[in-house]
């Protein structure tokens, strides 16, 4: 079994560890703290309406009682799909944002590794990691993560 771990460890690329670094900082206690009051209790609200609601609520994101259209509808479709798995919880909310966390980093590696090289690429990356931004954006239920990563790995293509 170890020889097999060593193994597959082995043929881990550079833009894996990346990634893992990023899964890292970003994943741990997700749900443990309260969310912040009050934008992020109000986009939750409008993922978990979207989720109970189904697909005849795609377009129209609802909050309370009125329509909300401050955000793109796709803005909230990442977040609705997780609250329909796993139920109206923080961690439903935040999840999806946590993840395209990660993808950025790992998108930053990649970009960085095809004009600079691995080594540079690696240490950008460590640096965009942990910067406040990411952290802090990336570890909440707002829909401006979802933008600020389309943008960020729009440069990829």
């Amino acid at each position: 079994m170890g020889n097999r771990l060593r193994s597959w460890l082995g043929r881990l690329e550079p833009a894996h560890w990346i990634a893992l670094a990023a899964a890292l900082l970003l994943l741990p206690q997700l749900d443990r703290r309260p969310p912040f009051e009050p934008w992020e209790r109000l986009h939750a609200g409008v993922m978990a309406r979207m989720a109970e609601d189904g697909p005849g609520n795609a377009f129209g994101p609802v909050a309370g009682d009125e329509f909300y259209l401050e955000r793109p509808a796709a803005a909230y479709w990442p977040g609705a799909l997780a609250t329909g798995l796993l139920g109206p919880t923080p961690l439903a909310g935040r999840l999806p944002t946590a993840l395209l966390g990660i993808l950025l980093v790992w998108g930053v590696f990649v970009l960085v590794r095809r004009a600079r090289g691995a080594r540079t690429a690696a240490l950008a990356a460590g640096v965009a990691a942990p910067t406040p931004l990411l952290m802090l954006l990336y570890r909440t239920a707002l829909p401006e993560a979802l933008a600020l990563a389309a943008s960020g790995l729009a440069t990829l293509t």
